[in-house]
């Protein structure tokens, strides 16, 4: 069985053209979803646990998108979407780590 969290995260508009309004109104704003396996890592271990976390930052920028070289307030609407993605994702990575420990203590 493949072991996953989904991961969801507020989706803001990253291009120089693009309104900011969404930022501005996140109930309005499209919600995506990413899954984001943890199968194959250690969660009982900080390394398999960083492995997840590195995970869950790439899909929050997959989601939100990066504003590299982006005027100020799109950069600063891009770090608080993946911040906001991020921390959507803490209650799924917790379960991921709880559940692991709960199957690693049932062996």
């Amino acid at each position: 069985m493949v072991r996953t969290a989904v991961f969801a995260a507020m989706a803001l508009a990253t291009t120089a053209f693009a309104p900011l309004a969404q930022a501005r109104d996140d109930a309005l704003a499209p919600v995506q979803r990413l899954d984001v396996r943890y199968d194959d890592l250690n969660l009982a271990s900080g390394r398999g646990v960083a492995t997840l976390d590195r995970r869950i930052a790439r899909a929050a920028v997959a989601v939100c998108g990066s504003a590299d070289g982006a005027e100020l307030a799109l950069r600063r609407a891009v770090k608080a979407c993946q911040r906001r993605a991020i921390g959507g994702a803490s209650d799924a990575r917790r379960f991921a780590i709880a559940a692991n420990a709960t199957r690693m203590a049932a062996r």
